[in-house]
């Protein structure tokens, strides 16, 4: 009886599931089983089961995050279960590798942005047929907006790593609109905006912004 206890006890520990979550403002690094980084934002969520050894890689995540995977595979041609990694948001699932890539999904929308190696979207389209999974293979430079079940843009960035300036607390917009602007200080730092004139909200930014710890707001 004591070993039955004792045996359940340890599957429990083992296969437990972990939800690690940020305040507004924080930026957290999480260390996964298999020693892949994660950069939480503010404001997010990551959750995965504390035991990888005979399945799949695989976490969820809602907020942002920058992901730099662990490469495993020895041989592209014959990926074993346990060397898949899998990230899930909303209706959208990244698989991975080894590669680092930007995810951010808020308000039903995600955008990922791949900084390195090779990514694969599989994502739900909804003039598709139901149940039909749409797939992209994604390259560095590569980024997609998916929205409403729907890929909304996609594009080639040319300096993909300004996607993760908020991991070493800068905030940099190009091209901005003061809405998108508002959305990310309410979003990863509680900030709460207000616009008394809504045309304003499509004014846009034409340069850089970089801010370290302070955000000033006038």
């Amino acid at each position: 009886l004591i070993s039955s206890i004792g045996l359940a006890l340890w599957v429990f520990k083992h296969n437990a599931r972990k939800d690690i979550t940020t305040a507004f403002g924080e930026v957290l690094t999480v260390t996964l089983p298999d020693n892949s980084i994660v950069v939480l934002n503010g404001n997010s969520k990551l959750s995965y089961v504390d035991n990888w050894d005979k399945k799949p890689r695989e976490v969820w995540i809602s907020g942002e995050g920058f992901f730099n995977v662990r490469h495993i595979n020895k041989n592209p041609a014959f990926i074993k279960p346990t060397e898949r990694f899998i990230v899930h948001c909303n209706d959208v699932s990244i698989e991975v590798l080894g590669t680092s890539f930007n995810v951010r999904t808020r308000h039903n929308k995600t955008d990922v942005g791949l900084i390195s190696g090779k990514i694969r979207l599989e994502y739900v389209d909804k003039d598709k047929p139901a149940g039909a999974k749409q797939l992209i293979v994604m390259k560095k430079g590569d980024y997609v907006e998916y929205a409403q079940k729907h890929v909304v843009e996609q594009k080639k960035l040319a300096v993909p790593e300004k996607l993760t300036g908020w991991t070493s607390h800068q905030l940099l917009f190009s091209d901005a609109t003061l809405a998108r602007i508002c959305e990310v200080l309410t979003d990863d730092y509680g900030y709460h905006v207000d616009i008394s004139n809504p045309k304003l909200k499509d004014l846009k930014i034409e340069d850089s912004l970089s801010t370290y710890s302070k955000i000033w707001v006038g």
